[in-house]
């Protein structure tokens, strides 16, 4: 799994063209759409504009169905002599991954969505640092920016940016370098599949949560170079980032074995925050449970609610004086969005025996 392929030359990062192309591995790139005609011509600039040679870039558009003029729009763009589309009738994002890879012809295979803008070195640096680390896949950090210009737009993405807000997401809040747990849009080497299996088409979102579990049984590392920073745009609005935050835990809800200890910490707290509720509120009739419970509870939620406020107050300056007030119930709206789709994963999973993990599907 350590096998070198051949690295870019130490040059002028702006010299990309003048690369030996015959040198460098060819990339394949898996881009799912479905109707993402606002989108889509600016995600395949980005990739046009790559340092790494345009010649040696594979990109395997694969489109779900979509009723817009995203299909249309890929089949005319010219400035990528390697792009094709694919159908991808089953819609998801697993699913298409799995037919571009079977499509995919390079020795370097890595994951592009319309909603993340990457740097333009980002190939170039991935392919050496995957010779020169040994890790099986490489990434950059996440810097989160708003989807809108209004103040909860600019509240949403600080809260995502935030180690209160995500955890220890280190793709997320640190610019250190060095081998993780995991990365984001991850540029692998493609043995990896044929090794731990490929997307598990069961799963509508955290397929690579799964599949980076594997890698780790597997024993394959993961490496982050925190000069890598890829921009992610956020939801614009409360609701928007709680319907997104529950859809990511309910998923995690369903493939538990797979979480990390900051993927349950919100089920905690909104566990531990119902059941204090629920006792707290059978009054006399539960005694001194109930005058037990009391003390927790508001122990819990004065802890939460000056963390968040700490938090908020750091956001007053770059965000808005608003924040201190929208910063607490941002961060109460993403925690408890996703701790209760979390626990309506976890229920599901538990009375569907179809899903029990027997091992990763092989198209």
């Amino acid at each position: 799994m350590s096998g070198e392929m051949p690295l870019p030359p130490r040059s002028d990062p702006d010299c990309g063209q003048a690369m030996s192309v015959a040198s460098l591995p060819l990339v394949s790139i898996g881009l799912v759409v479905r109707n993402e005609e606002e989108t889509i011509i600016a995600c395949l600039d980005q990739l046009a504009l790559q340092l790494y040679p345009v010649e040696q870039l594979e990109v395997i558009a694969v489109d779900g169905e979509s009723t817009d003029s995203t299909r249309a729009l890929v089949e005319a763009y010219d400035r990528l002599p390697l792009l094709r589309i694919l159908d991808n009738p089953k819609r998801t994002q697993p699913a298409g991954l799995n037919l571009a890879l079977a499509a995919a012809r390079g020795d370097v295979f890595c994951i592009v969505d319309g909603h993340a803008f990457l740097p333009r070195n980002y190939f170039q640096r991935a392919v050496q640092l995957l010779n020169e680390t040994g890790a099986q896949c490489v990434g950059g950090r996440i810097e989160t920016v708003p989807g809108g210009k209004g103040m909860i737009a600019r509240m949403v993405a600080w809260c995502l940016s935030s180690r209160f807000g995500v955890g220890g997401s280190r793709f997320r809040v640190s610019s250190a370098s060095g081998f993780v747990d995991t990365v984001p849009y991850g540029v692998y080497r493609r043995d990896v599949f044929d090794e731990v299996g490929w997307f598990d088409e069961r799963l509508t979102r955290n397929f690579d949560v799964d599949l980076h579990h594997r890698m780790a049984r597997a024993g394959m590392r993961f490496y982050i170079d925190g000069s890598l920073v890829t921009q992610y745009v956020a939801r614009s609005t409360l609701r928007g980032m709680a319907l997104q935050a529950y859809g990511n835990g309910y998923w995690i809800g369903r493939i538990p074995t797979r979480a990390r200890i900051r993927h349950l910490v919100p089920l905690a707290f909104v566990t531990a925050l119902a059941l204090s509720l629920l006792v707290a509120a059978l009054g006399p009739p539960a005694g001194i449970a109930a005058s037990l419970a009391a003390l927790p509870l508001a122990m819990l939620v004065a802890s939460y609610g000056a963390t968040a406020m700490a938090f908020s107050l750091a956001a007053a300056r770059p965000v808005g004086a608003a924040a201190i007030i929208l910063g607490p119930i941002t961060f109460l709206v993403l925690h408890a969005s996703y701790g209760i789709g979390t626990l309506a994963g976890i229920s599901t999973a538990w009375r569907s025996d179809r899903h029990a993990r027997s091992g990763p599907i092989r198209p």
